[in-house]
């Protein structure tokens, strides 16, 4: 099987083993860095030629020294998970992002950035949402590119989902961007700079995961 997880949102995708299946959950050993990730996000997409739809799994228990991942609660995941259309990125900064919808049903919303590609963002509210899916909007925030900095203000997008978290207390916005072409040129390289600084990152932590 091969799991696949990300890393700020870089892929991060390695063959497992299959050790042992137990009632409502199954043991693998993963690559070293594959179980770091798997203990970051909590779960994982496992793929397989046998499988003809990806599965998601949640980790139940991971071993870091012997990267032995214990997953349960197996479903079925979309046929396209694990395979994004563009790439996506964390940013490295705290990075602030503003919300007005276009129909003025409701007040300037505020949030922090969670990931974003050259069509689209993430971010995280923890102010009241009165919002619908599909919502027209206006949004408003800066990367930092090195020493530069990229300012997006007024950019259009679409409420794509909304998703709650178990405790209630914040929500996180996906956002379709309908970005201009200048505008997605500069998302691009933005996040090709941020790509190239995580795989930096990757390439420092993997002796460590590994020894």
């Amino acid at each position: 099987i091969m799991l696949v997880n990300t890393y700020k949102g870089v892929p991060v995708s390695f063959p497992a083993i299959f050790l042992e299946e137990k009632p409502e959950e199954f043991i693998v050993k993963a690559y070293p860095f594959q179980s770091l990730c798997i203990d970051i996000n909590k779960l994982t997409i496992i793929k397989s030629e046998s499988l003809e739809t990806p599965l998601m799994a949640f980790a139940a228990s991971v071993d870091p020294t012997e990267s032995v991942v214990t997953l349960s609660s197996l479903r079925y995941a979309s046929s396209s998970a694990g395979n994004r259309k563009y790439d996506r990125v964390v940013p490295s900064e705290h990075v602030e992002v503003s919300l007005t919808p276009l129909d003025g049903s409701h007040g300037l919303l505020k949030g922090i950035l969670n990931d974003v590609s050259s069509h689209g963002l993430g971010f995280q509210t923890w102010e009241s949402v009165d919002l619908e899916e599909g919502a027209e909007a206006v949004f408003s925030f800066s990367l930092n590119f090195g020493e530069a900095e990229l300012n997006f203000i007024g950019i259009k997008g679409i409420v794509r989902n909304l998703i709650n978290d178990q405790a209630g207390s914040s929500t996180r916005i996906g956002v379709e961007l309908l970005a201009d072409d200048e505008q997605i040129q500069q998302l691009e390289e933005y996040i090709n700079y941020r790509i190239k600084m995580i795989n930096d990152e990757l390439q420092l932590l993997m002796p460590i995961v590994l020894s």
